[in-house]
């Protein structure tokens, strides 16, 4: 049925509820600090709990290296 409508008309039938439904917004997330993420893995690694391989996997990750 909204096929038939001329573009206009489709577009305001698709978003008419948008102003009673607004789109949810993020909550504002913290800034990132690549330091102490860094940091962090550090630490896992140094107390074993990451080893050395999951370390650099995932600093590489961490830096966007996939």
């Amino acid at each position: 049925m909204s096929d038939q409508l001329p573009p206009q008309r489709r577009y305001a039938a698709l978003h008419a509820n948008d102003e009673q439904h607004p789109a949810p917004t993020a909550s504002p997330s913290p800034a990132f600090d690549l330091d102490s993420e860094l940091t962090k893995l550090m630490a896992l690694n140094e107390q074993g709990i990451l080893n050395d391989d999951e370390f650099r996997e995932a600093k590489r990750r961490l830096l966007g290296f996939w």
